[in-house]
């Protein structure tokens, strides 16, 4: 779920910026780094961040999530291609919901994302 900080207005940072950084520093190293312990190279899931609501009070402060929320949402398709174009797992932020600071995940959403890890997981590693 890495790029919800760098979606802040300060950084100025576009989401294609985001995407680009996520798939330089972290797909592409984490992919190409072999394991010590085995003749394998690490399965990779991308979970996109959740939809930014910037109207809340602590995002509105100083415009510190200023234009987040559109940035959040476009997150989704950059994140699902970049998963195709190196054959990652993904999930998408649909149906998750950001609570009193529009940024963090309501406790009801917290739940709900660990029951959709848990079965995405299951389903990766085909898990019974």
């Amino acid at each position: 779920m890495l790029g919800t900080n760098e979606l802040k207005f300060t950084y100025n940072r576009s989401a294609k910026d985001i995407g680009e950084m996520l798939e330089t520093y972290f797909v592409k190293t984490i992919l190409n780094r072999k394991s010590q312990l085995k003749n394998s190279y690490p399965k990779l899931l991308i979970v996109t961040p959740p939809i930014i609501n910037e109207y809340r009070e602590y995002c509105k402060k100083n415009d510190k999530y200023m234009g987040a929320m559109q940035k959040s949402k476009e997150l989704n398709d950059i994140y699902k291609n970049i998963a195709e174009i190196y054959n990652c797992e993904f999930l998408s932020n649909q149906g998750l919901e950001t609570g009193i600071d529009g940024v963090h995940l309501t406790k009801e959403s917290h739940k709900k994302l660990a029951e959709i890890l848990k079965d995405k997981i299951e389903c990766i590693y085909k898990v019974n």
